[in-house]
């Protein structure tokens, strides 16, 4: 699985993190649409494995 893939969790879970504890928290659409795709390609590469396997 490519670290890049890992960070992109990181990275929509620290956002969650905020838009759940902090008062005027707004994710950008920018934003999400990055972790759309992350989340995309993450899909992408675990359907691989396991079609690999």
């Amino acid at each position: 699985m490519p670290l890049r893939l890992g960070r992109v969790f990181n990275q929509a879970f620290d956002l969650r993190q905020k838009a759940d504890y902090r008062e005027f928290f707004t994710c950008s659409r920018e934003q999400a649409d990055e972790l759309i795709a992350g989340a995309n390609e993450f899909v992408a590469e675990v359907r691989r494995i396991l079609a690999d396997s």
